[in-house]
Parts: structure tokens; sequence; C-alpha cells
């Protein structure tokens, strides 16, 4: 008899600082003659580059491998522990009244026999079944790992600014407090509204604290909102008239209460707006826009994001940063 020498596998070579997508491909092979079990797998594609930006935007990946991979694993073990007891007892259940009916009708001398090929067919129908319920399980992982779906024209070469950009905006001299300031921030298509209130406001600058920017998206689905001074209607309600400084969205009657950084007061919205960061110089009387606050923008990352690094990277994703040239384009 001959030997065959086994080597040992060569490793894998490490992948590079490389962003990871997961292609919606899977394979499921199964072969019930041999019995191997493949289990769907996701590919994980490494896109070479240096680019630091993480999948974002609406329809974007995003990779979560901790907390929904953890319950996901749990899940699997559970259904698989179910699937084992169940089959077991199903097929004790029909082996004993398999038994009794062989000894009935047969001699004792096959018997044995029968029961040796109830045991492999039992045998090989169990395999089927936890094969079935593991592909079931790693596909549900699989689909919780995809949060979003790629956006077009978001590749492995977009980039993202590591720091916000900082736009003049106005002069205090130049305000109206019954005419609000539209402008774009931080991206030329996220328009955003800066208003004097007239009154202390959360995080307002300026000598009464009073001046506050947000961003112009509802954050239900997206709309643009007015923004209303005190005692101002929307255009689609001339009933309504705001008790203070406040978004109103016509689309499905979401409102946001500027005096209280964007809170959600009324309507469908899960959360609040986003408000604007600024900066006001004392000495000049100019007001900048310097920054962007937690939530994200609506459309840009996971909803409801609040980590100030990943916001940073999701508002600045998916279109052209705003320039002094292009705020108020």
């Amino acid at each position: 008899m001959t030997r065959r020498r086994l080597t040992p596998d060569r490793p894998s070579p490490s992948l590079p600082n490389a962003n990871l997508r997961i292609s919606p491909k899977v394979r499921v092979s199964l072969t019930t003659s041999s019995l191997p079990l493949v289990l769907p797998l996701p590919r994980i594609l490494a896109t070479a580059g240096n680019s630091t930006q993480p999948p974002v935007g609406l329809g974007s990946t995003n990779l979560n491998l901790t907390t929904g991979a953890i319950v996901t694993f749990i899940i699997l073990l559970l259904g698989l522990a179910a699937a084992i007891l169940l089959v077991a007892r199903f097929q004790k259940s029909k082996e004993m009244n398999r038994e009794a009916a062989v000894a009935d009708a047969k001699p004792f001398g096959d018997e044995n026999a029968s029961r040796n090929d109830g045991s492999k067919r039992n045998f090989l129908k169990l395999i089927l079944t936890l094969g079935g319920v593991a592909t079931l399980g790693t596909f549900a992982s699989v689909f919780r790992l995809l949060e979003f779906v790629p956006a077009p024209g978001l590749g492995s070469h977009t980039t993202v600014p590591l720091a916000w950009p900082v736009i003049k905006l106005a002069n205090i001299s130049t305000l109206d407090p019954s005419k609000p300031l539209r402008f774009n921030y931080p991206l030329v298509d996220t328009p955003c509204v800066l208003m004097k209130c007239g009154q202390n406001a959360d995080n307002g600058v300026g000598p009464g604290s009073d001046i506050v920017a947000f961003s112009g998206v509802c954050q239900h689905l997206g709309c643009f909102y007015a923004a209303l001074p005190q005692g101002a209607s929307p255009p689609c309600d001339q009933s309504f008239q705001a008790t203070a400084p406040q978004g109103y969205c016509c689309c499905h009657g979401g409102q946001y209460d500027f005096l209280l950084g964007g809170k959600v007061i009324g309507g469908p919205p899960p959360r609040s707006v986003p408000q604007v960061m600024l900066r006001y110089d004392a000495s000049t009387g100019d007001i900048y826009a310097i920054g962007m606050g937690a939530p994200t923008i609506f459309g840009h990352g996971p909803p409801g994001t609040t980590d100030p690094s990943l916001v940073l990277r999701y508002d600045l994703t998916g279109g052209t940063v705003v320039t002094d040239a292009t705020a108020f384009s």
C-alpha cells in the first residue's frame, strides 16, 4: 500500500486595505448520492484602492457583522436544534409503526434487513432536512447583512472629504425674521433654511442666540418643507398659523420646532430634522455654516444615524460638496 503524503493547505493571501461588498449571488449545491452539502455563503468582493468611504446613501450597502450577525447565528442554532428534535421524534414514531407492521407480515429473519434499510432512509432524510434548515438560515444571515442596495454612481473611487465645508451664509445685518434664508449645505442638492427667530433657540448663534439653521429635507419621506416664522401659514393650509418659528411639511403634515433644535411636534416624521451648526463672528457680524448635527440627512446612509464620524461621511456622500459659489445656486 502506498501512502499519500499530505501537505498543508497554502495560507490564503491577505486582502489589502479595501472596502467589502456583499455579492447578491449565492450558490447552493446538494448531491444526494454522496451527500456533500454546500451552504450558500456570501461572496466577499474586495475593491482595491485607498478610499476610506463606507458604502452609504439611499440604496447603499452597509455591512454589519456585529449584533445582526450574532442574532442571526443564534437563531440558526435554535432552528437546527428544533429541526433535529422534530425529525428525531417523527422518525422514531415511524420506525415503531414500521417495526410493528414488519413483525406481523415477515419472518423473523427478514426483520433486521428491513430495519437496516429503514434506518438508512431515515438518516438520509435527516441529513436533507438539516441541510435545508441550514440553507434557509444562511440566506437569512445574508439578507440581514445587506441593509441597502448599492446606489448607482458610487464606486470604489468615490472620495469623501474628512471635514465639513465652512461656508459664509449671511451677515446679521441683512437677516429679516419674516424671511427665512434658503441655501445649500453640505451638498449642492441638499437644501437648508436659516432663520432669525427673535427669541432664544437651542444651539442658536448671534447676540440673542436666536439664529438657527436646519436641513430643508423632511425626515419622513424626503419632501422639502416650508419654513414658517411665528404667525405664518404654509402654502397648503392657510388656516394653520405657526405659534413659533417652525417647519411645516405639506406632503403629510410633519412639523418641526425651530426653537427646540428641530424637534418633531406634529405629523409622521420619525425623528428630528438635522440642525446646521453655525458660527457667528462678532467682529464682523458674519454667519458661517460649519457642519451638520445628528441625525443624518434623509436619504444619506442608514436612517437615524447619530455617530458624528458616520454623520460626516454619510452626509457628504452622494453629491457635490458645496462651495461659496454654489451655496445659493
